[in-house]
């Protein structure tokens, strides 16, 4: 039987997941994340990430999601 719960991240554009953001009701824990959101989805482009996939790969490491600054 296939596994079929898992969403994959490679199919998720980062242009969908920011309108997702945008359209949802956040707890207000998670309300940061709007917060300056097409700026901040201007960078990600920027640095070719245009998945969700290639947002976590970037910040599964400090180093990778901060270039330059010491761990």
């Amino acid at each position: 039987m296939k596994n079929d719960y898992n969403i994959n991240l490679e199919k998720y554009s980062l242009d969908k997941f920011k309108k997702d953001l945008e359209e949802s009701k956040l707890i207000p824990s998670r309300k940061i994340l709007k917060k300056d959101i097409s700026n901040r989805f201007r960078v990600f482009k920027d640095n070719d990430i245009i998945n969700l996939q290639d947002l976590v790969n970037v910040l599964k490491t400090p180093k990778k999601a901060n270039p330059g600054v010491p761990p």
